[in-house]
């Protein structure tokens, strides 16, 4: 299996207000077998991936390709899903759900967490989950389950990054655990731009610790599954700008 697999999603098109699409021709052409994709502007670019999915693609079908990642976090191995891509372009609402929430229509994020409690279901030892959240805002990491919004310290130890002071939260089921994500996703770093009236203008890291303790076997298995939804990216000169944005957009388009 590859390490790394890129996945591209096409955001449906928008209608006008008589109904018609607001592109007059098709732009992006997707391959009969779903990994080559074409985009004719005023020149024809070509990509190849691992996956393409289409602008009818729904959230049940995106993370039919990403659940391989829950598999490997169950067998003890690290693993880390993000979405990157432009202001407005769906990263939100492919990791969470509707509107960046995460009970209509679930996203990546809310899936993973449900495999990842049924899977322990099956484990004969003892299991543990833990879930801290956290964002990085002009290149500041902040903890989202702490309302005072203090930056946090990063350092090395043992030749892992350890964030001071991030609050982890151990989490027994499914609901508890979506209940702690909506109330770190309020703490996030949201601003409204001429392309998206809600788009993130920080990195947020959902990160989940599995431990399992196999009897059999007498070992222990400790993973972690990372799920990063990046800042929405824009370009320069798209409108006027204050020194706040001027900040944002700098830091954002820099990683």
């Amino acid at each position: 299996m590859e390490a790394i697999k890129v996945l591209i999603r096409v955001r449906p098109v928008f209608h006008n207000g008589n109904g018609s699409d607001n592109n007059t021709r098709t732009v992006v052409q997707i391959s009969s077998d779903d990994k080559s994709i074409s985009i004719d502007t005023h020149r024809q670019i070509q990509c190849k991936y691992n996956h393409i999915f289409g602008p009818k693609a729904t959230q049940e079908e995106v993370y039919e390709h990403t659940k391989y990642c829950v598999d490997a976090a169950l067998q003890g191995y690290n693993a880390t899903i993000f979405a990157y891509g432009q202001t407005g372009s769906g990263k939100s609402h492919t990791m969470f759900g509707m509107d960046g929430g995460i009970s209509a229509n679930p996203g990546i994020v809310p899936r993973c967490i449900r495999d990842i409690f049924r899977g322990l279901n099956s484990v004969e030892g003892g299991s543990s989950v833990h879930v801290s959240f956290l964002q990085v805002y002009n290149e500041q990491v902040f903890d989202m389950f702490d309302k005072r919004m203090k930056p946090l310290m990063i350092h090395e130890k043992n030749g892992s990054i350890v964030v001071a002071k991030l609050m982890q939260y151990r989490v027994h089921n499914l609901e508890q655990c979506l209940a702690l994500i909506d109330v770190g996703l309020k703490s996030r770093s949201i601003r409204e731009t001429t392309m998206n009236h809600a788009s993130s203008r920080s990195h947020s890291i959902l990160q989940i610790v599995v431990e399992q303790s196999c009897i059999q076997e007498s070992k222990k298995l400790c993973s972690k599954l990372n799920l990063v939804d990046l800042a929405g990216s824009e370009r320069w000169g798209v409108c006027d700008m204050g020194d706040e944005q001027i900040e944002e957009l700098t830091n954002i388009n820099s990683r």
